[in-house]
């Protein structure tokens, strides 16, 4: 038996037997008596802890233990949470209720709570991290009570926890949107069933700050046959104004392209399938689909380009030449257009082509235009040849860039040894200055011509004196016509 005293006391041989942890101690505190569940829950045989004060037991400071003492005294009983020591070394919480018998003593009723109190903590921890998660995540919790026509939100925007009336929670509703939220809440009471698509709705916080939240839910019976309504409501405002940039961002990126006539792409070599933009697929006359293989893609290169395609395409994966360069292709429609690829590699630690990124611009009507200026310019060239007349042009520089034979023959050079040039380096030493004058004067005379008269010499040391004429176009180039030998 868990008595322990001298003379038993009939009241403690009654309490023996009782199914919660008992002690008694005289009225400073000091134990007289422990029944055997208080000796087995603390792991003390009775006569280890008869004698002793109960503070002998406890864990940290013991001042409230005294005020306890003092409230027994005074009102005759108290209640008390403490943590206590076992006998075998392992702290337990305990919840006493401490009363003043008549005869002085004090009868102490314990009960095991530590895994209650666990509990408690593992749930105050659980709901710090929700609240945590919540602020983060831009999320709340939400009750919808269908009889009571109320709602609780977990972090309302102003009085958490709080239920609030529909009419009152839909305040914080913008009023352009307030009618339908409350109309879905009205079908909501009218069916039981939630909101048959996630409801999207701006809030406005006490700051004055809107926020775009998309809500979710579900209806749950209770037992009592009541129906709740539960669901998050998520904070997506920057999501949404992240979406909506990106839709412009795309929606530019189009226009662009088409403008441009330019389509994107991108490839991972070891994927054996290329992405191409709608626009790329479009170039080349194709309904957009989400990628082709490598193998269809040169399949479309005129046949006269597709081999230079493949060797130029392996040459930039294996030994990372530039990927820069023009082909012929064939589109679905059977048209030839001239297409323009550019693009870079990515490559990993050990150099191997990872990822391919690049650009395909249709330059049919480039290509064209150049074809167009070559034969321009061979036709400007063979009407320069023809003239006896030494003529040049110069660019805004005033570099040569085109001669004719004439100047060729006068200053004993071919057309490339002239090209780059300036017309200062053929000038005589003492004629520089009066052809620095004459540069000066036909500048300030750019739609007339203007005559001068000084002294030039060939790349082959042969001398002779010109009197050149000059007129200045009214675009970047510099002309210069009209060099008329007069000899010595």
């Amino acid at each position: 038996m868990g008595v322990s005293t001298a003379v038993a006391n009939p009241y403690w041989e009654a309490l023996e037997s009782a199914p919660l942890p008992m002690a008694v101690t005289d009225g400073t505190g000091i134990y007289l008596f422990m029944n055997r569940a208080g000796s087995e829950f603390f792991r003390y045989p009775a006569r280890a802890v008869v004698g002793r004060h109960f503070r002998d037991f406890l864990g940290g400071d013991d001042t409230e233990s005294r005020g306890t003492m003092e409230q027994v005294t005074a009102t005759g009983s108290a209640w008390v949470r403490r943590e206590v020591r076992r006998g075998d070394g392992v702290m337990v919480t305990v919840d006493a209720v401490l009363s003043r018998l008549p005869d002085g003593t004090i009868l102490i009723i314990g009960k095991d709570v530590t895994e209650e109190v666990r509990l408690a903590a593992a749930l105050q921890r659980s709901e710090a991290h929700l609240r945590e998660a919540q602020s983060v995540g831009g999320v709340r919790f939400w009750e919808f009570d269908l009889a009571g026509q109320r709602m609780l939100w977990s972090v309302h925007v102003d009085s958490p926890g709080r239920w609030f009336a529909l009419s009152e929670w839909l305040e914080i509703v913008d009023p352009r949107e307030r009618a339908a939220v409350a109309q879905g809440f009205a079908e909501v009471t009218a069916t039981g069933q939630f909101f048959s698509e996630p409801k999207r709705f701006r809030i406005t916080l006490p700051d004055g700050e809107i926020r775009l939240m998309e809500s979710h839910g579900r209806a749950e019976r209770q037992p009592d046959g009541t129906t709740l309504v539960v669901g998050i409501a998520a904070d997506i405002t920057t999501s949404s104004r992240t979406i909506a940039q990106l839709q412009r961002s795309e929606r530019r990126l189009r226009q662009a392209q088409e403008l441009a006539r330019m389509g994107s792409w991108d490839w991972a070599p070891n994927e054996h399938r290329l992405r191409w933009s709608e626009m790329t697929f479009r170039l080349y006359g194709l309904e957009p689909a989400e990628s082709i293989t490598p193998e269809q893609f040169l399949a479309m290169a005129h046949t006269a380009d597709a081999e230079r395609v493949a060797r130029m395409i392996r040459a930039a994966i294996r030994d990372d030449a530039p990927w820069d360069y023009r082909f012929r292709a064939i589109r679905a429609d059977g048209r030839t257009v001239w297409m323009h690829t550019r693009a870079e590699i990515t490559r990993d630690a050990s150099g191997r082509a990872v990822h391919v990124i690049g650009t395909t611009q249709d330059i049919t009507d480039q290509v064209a235009a150049e074809q167009q200026q070559r034969e321009a310019d061979e036709l400007v060239q063979l009407m320069v040849d023809s003239l006896d007349e030494p003529i040049f042009m110069t660019d805004i520089d005033r570099r040569i860039i085109r001669s004719n034979r004439a100047l060729q023959a006068l200053l004993g050079a071919t057309a490339e040894e002239l090209a780059g040039r300036r017309l200062r380096e053929f000038i005589a030493p003492d004629d520089l200055e009066r052809y620095a004058e004459w540069r000066e004067s036909v500048g300030g005379n750019p739609t007339g011509s203007v005559r001068a008269r000084f002294r030039v010499i060939g790349l082959d040391g042969a001398s002779h004196h010109v009197e050149p004429g000059s007129r200045r176009s009214t675009g970047m180039a510099f002309g210069s016509v009209g060099w008329a030998a007069s000899g010595m």
